[in-house]
């Protein structure tokens, strides 16, 4: 399954940054502004900022790190 939402990330990476690999693609999200919270941490959760915090890199392939059922956008 594809997330519209991180797809569009990584391809705003990809074309301001065409020569940098997808490892400095985390730190590219850092600086993003995504806020979320995860409803597997109970309802109580706090919201989190960036989704550098819910996928991870490896050998060339981007993966979420929790299900997108288990996160709720907040969208101002």
């Amino acid at each position: 399954m594809l997330f519209p939402k991180l797809f569009r990330r990584l391809a705003d990476h990809l074309r301001f940054a065409p020569d940098s690999s997808l490892d400095c693609f985390p730190s590219y999200l850092f600086g993003g502004a995504d806020r979320f919270r995860i409803l597997s941490q109970g309802p109580t959760a706090r919201t989190i900022t960036g989704l550098h915090h819910v996928i991870e890199v490896n050998a060339g392939t981007v993966r979420m790190t929790h299900p997108i059922e288990d996160l709720v956008f907040a969208e101002e």
